[in-house]
């Protein structure tokens, strides 16, 4: 398990999901014993190599929600990492909706899967930061840098201003 581990971790290097992938397939023809960390290293692998698709193609969004899917049925439980990179690909392709729904389903989110909801729509982006303060998790450098690029990205210039105001004076009530 150990060197398919190694394996996909190198095609995370090279951003070739698709071998990331088939070696997935491999190893449970094999009786290779999975575990969390191989799925999340996949998930991931996908995540970093991930293009822009459109919401009608299938592409690296569904297969990251097959994976999620042979997660639960061989009884492992999806960790941060692979939820929060699934979040990222399914919103990348343009299915906010899917990946708000993985978000919610998450046992403990935390600043992180917060700001890998929503980064190409600002005002779930928005929505979710100031969220965070009802679920009792510290607001991040990652959070609040999430949500400004993802307004930047909107043309929301005033909206990033606001936030970064708001950042700044957090950082500045806790010194």
């Amino acid at each position: 398990m150990v060197s398919c581990n190694s394996a996909v971790a190198s095609c995370a290097k090279m951003r070739a999901w698709s071998i990331a992938t088939l070696l997935l397939g491999t190893m449970g023809k094999c009786r290779v014993p999975l575990n969390a960390s191989s799925f999340s290293s996949i998930i991931a692998t996908i995540d970093g190599s991930r293009t822009r698709t459109s919401a009608s193609e299938a592409g690296p969004w569904f297969t990251v929600l097959d994976i999620l899917t042979t997660m639960q049925t061989s009884a492992i439980l999806p960790d941060v990492v692979s939820c929060s990179s699934s979040i990222r690909v399914c919103d990348a392709s343009g299915h906010w909706q899917k990946a708000l729904t993985l978000f919610c389903d998450m046992d403990a989110p935390n600043a992180v899967s917060h700001s890998s909801c929503g980064e190409t729509r600002w005002p779930l982006a928005l929505h979710l930061l100031h969220r965070m303060s009802g679920q009792s998790i510290l607001h991040t450098v990652i959070s609040y840098g999430s949500c400004i690029s993802s307004c930047q990205k909107s043309g929301q210039w005033l909206m990033s201003l606001r936030l970064l105001v708001e950042k700044i004076g957090r950082a500045s009530c806790r010194e």
